[in-house]
């Protein structure tokens, strides 16, 4: 797994994670939110979840597209969970419906 993915949320680019660690199906990494006015909206919301209350209730969470940093592929969704110490949790989604919450 390349060390640095690209965050996308409603197809717009909203930051980058890097020095990730995976374990099955969840990942994190340290957070890099991008410096535009137009997804601080995306870092306040993530900043307001609790991870344990998105992985009881997903719809409370955003889906996000994770891309490698320059791969070729679409890369996969995941299901943000929050943010803690710095670092953006993710839950992989294999499931095309629920990647359409």
């Amino acid at each position: 797994m390349n060390d640095i993915h690209h965050i996308t949320c409603n197809g717009r680019f909203v930051g980058s994670i890097q020095n990730i660690s995976q374990d099955m199906w969840y990942l994190d990494g340290a957070w890099w939110p991008a410096d535009t006015p137009e997804v601080r909206w995306f870092d306040q919301h993530v900043a307001a979840l609790v991870p344990e209350n998105v992985l009881r209730y997903p719809q409370q969470g955003r889906i996000v597209q994770v891309t490698e940093e320059g791969g070729t592929g679409p890369g996969f969704p995941a299901l943000v969970l929050g943010l803690a110490d710095g670092r953006l949790l993710l839950r992989m989604v294999s499931d095309e419906g629920a990647a359409a919450l």
